[in-house]
């Protein structure tokens, strides 16, 4: 084990135990969906009205939300069909809205429960104690940057440390000018963000281009922790012209990671990947995760932590439950759920040595 995986501080006796308490408890962190429902209304604000639907009726806020919703969720369902479906538009402050409510609290959860999962305690007191860098791939709104601190915070009131956590965020996304103006609105919607030293830095890219730019660079060799939710299976769906993903500038930038980087990589359960390695005799196509690590990892010279594979939960406590519910039925008049709530994923933590 390198050196800087390690930590003076002691590893507590009932550690592995706490760690598979918050790993596998299906409640989402309190704070998580209380920043959806504080967010949302200043969110809502800056959807413009006036639009007309293909019939000539006047779209309200409230419609154009519904209307992203239903869209976002047929292509994520869909994601290996992604070309031939409409693709939400992501400078549509609507887009924003629904994103947030629909995805937020799922994938900051996840981020949660997969760094108590896998995460080393070296590795994690020395982000409790000198902060840490996190680069976003597709990040969006900031939830994974949120999803750290969330977890910094758990682990700080588990070790009963005072207040110190520091995350400095940098989200590289093709929608970044957009989404610059809805973190923002995130963060000054909530007490806990604003007083807390958490930072969203945007860097506008195309992460299929040929080549990372040099601001990509730039923030990809200063980061502690690299995060990929539900990134990579959107750029296998999006490659074109028989391209391969070895040429685009996300499996370049991984390999400029400095030493003792971590990445996280969360995305759809790849059954396929499964079945081979437990009948390796398996010829067939290479399969997501075998891509991933093959084509990405290897080159990258990254080596493993740990992988997890499985069905994740995530719920609400009651009373916010039926603050989202009652929004999305009495402001949106759709019979939703309160955002995603279960999916299966696929999930390796990745080392630079």
């Amino acid at each position: 084990m390198a050196q800087n995986r390690t930590s003076s501080v002691a590893v507590p006796a009932n550690f592995d135990r706490t760690r598979v308490v918050a790993a596998r408890n299906p409640m989402a962190p309190p704070l998580v969906p209380r920043i959806v429902i504080e967010a949302l209304p200043a969110l809502l604000m800056k959807i413009k009205t006036g639009r007309y639907d293909e019939f000539g009726q006047p779209q309200s806020a409230e419609k154009q939300v519904a209307n992203a919703l239903q869209n976002m969720s047929v292509m994520y369902k869909t994601v290996g069909k992604a070309h031939y479906l409409p693709q939400p538009d992501f400078e549509d402050p609507a887009f924003h809205v629904a994103y947030v409510y629909q995805y937020l609290t799922k994938h900051c959860h996840l981020i949660y429960q997969m760094l108590w999962m896998l995460l080393p305690f070296g590795i994690a007191t020395q982000w409790l104690e000198r902060g840490v860098n996190v680069c976003s791939i597709g990040g969006g709104p900031g939830t994974d940057v949120i999803g750290v601190l969330v977890y910094l915070r758990s682990l700080r009131s588990y070790l009963d440390k005072p207040a110190s956590e520091r995350v400095i965020g940098y989200v590289l996304d093709k929608f970044a000018d957009a989404w610059t103006g809805t973190w923002q609105d995130i963060r000054a919607s909530n007490s806990v963000l604003r007083e807390s030293q958490i930072y969203c830095r945007y860097i506008s890219c195309d992460l299929l281009d040929d080549l990372p730019t040099a601001a990509m660079e730039e923030e990809i060799r200063e980061a502690d922790l690299v995060t990929m939710v539900k990134a990579f299976s959107a750029f296998i769906a999006f490659m074109r012209d028989g391209r391969d993903i070895r040429q685009c500038a996300v499996s370049k930038l991984l390999m400029q990671l400095k030493r003792g980087a971590v990445v996280l990589f969360i995305d759809n359960m790849d059954e396929l990947y499964l079945k081979r390695r437990a009948a390796p005799s398996w010829r067939l196509r290479k399969s997501q995760n075998e891509t991933f690590l093959q084509d990405i990892v290897q080159p990258a010279g990254l080596i493993s932590l740990g992988e997890w594979h499985g069905s994740t939960n995530t719920w609400v406590m009651k009373d916010s439950h039926l603050q989202l519910k009652r929004y999305i039925q009495e402001r949106f008049h759709l019979d939703w759920s309160t955002g995603l709530r279960k999916c299966a994923v696929s999930v390796f933590l990745l080392y630079k040595p």
